[in-house]
């Protein structure tokens, strides 16, 4: 998954642990109460999004290493029945223009080239297995053409997959951060003399944008851990100043 997607599902799961531990000031019915919710349908979505794509881009690449080693198959195979017409062609002049393969090709004109051999073959294929080619070479061409030819399909089918995947999660974050923002408005009107809640707002919705996974960090959306309301300043523990300040003899 992309560390950015990752960090804001993370961010949408404290916003909405804010809005959790201070329903009593933001109920369900109000706008802001509203809001929570919309965020916290986006964590949830989001979760589910990240969670069942957690390579992001991995099944685009796995479909290509697929076509990649199936081009490398067939083009080894058309190799093999290029160098033996050659070497035919010497008792046969012009043999081996049938069977040429170019040093560079995309994917789809090494099928239509793969498809001339099978049929050139055909007729030549008693005469190709008498010089040691193997018995079955033509139905093991087929295959590979249509090896080839399936990976391409499951290719452009992961594409699209992937495709579909990204303008989901770019949806669900859109979501979320529009209910953000909005929440965010709210919040520096409700809680502008509550400089602790204010301040653990602004906590909750800090987006780390120059942050990467660490080692040794899970890189997994985040799941419901409630945070604890934060209390007034000075309560519970001497304040940083005072903490620095040496003790008078």
């Amino acid at each position: 998954m992309r560390t950015q997607d990752l960090q804001k599902q993370q961010m949408f799961v404290r916003v909405r642990d804010f809005g959790t531990a201070r329903r009593d000031m933001f109920p369900a019915t109000s706008s802001a109460g509203k809001l929570f919710a919309a965020v916290a349908a986006a964590a949830d979505a989001l979760e589910q999004q990240l969670s069942s794509n957690p390579r992001g881009r991995g099944t685009p690449r796995e479909g290509t290493t697929s076509r990649v080693r199936a081009r490398q198959a067939l083009y080894r195979r058309l190799a093999t029945i290029a160098t033996l017409a050659r070497a035919l062609a010497l008792d046969t002049p012009g043999l081996a223009d049938k069977f040429k393969i170019p040093l560079n090709c995309a994917d789809a004109r090494l099928l239509v080239i793969a498809r001339s051999f099978a049929t050139s073959a055909q007729p030549l294929a008693k005469v190709f297995i008498a010089h040691d080619m193997p018995s079955n070479f033509l139905s093991a061409l087929t295959e590979e053409i249509d090896a080839l030819a399936e990976a391409m399909l499951q290719g452009r089918v992961s594409l699209e997959k992937a495709k579909t995947m990204r303008g989901d999660i770019r949806a669900t974050i859109d979501k979320g951060q529009r209910a953000v923002a909005k929440l965010n408005a709210i919040m520096r009107s409700r809680l502008q003399d509550d400089r602790a809640a204010f301040a653990s707002w602004g906590e909750a919705r800090r987006i780390d944008r120059s942050a990467r996974t660490r080692a040794g960090e899970s890189a997994t959306p985040a799941s419901s851990a409630p945070i604890a309301p934060i209390g007034p300043p000075g309560v519970g523990e001497p304040s940083a100043t005072a903490q620095a300040s040496p003790s008078q003899p």
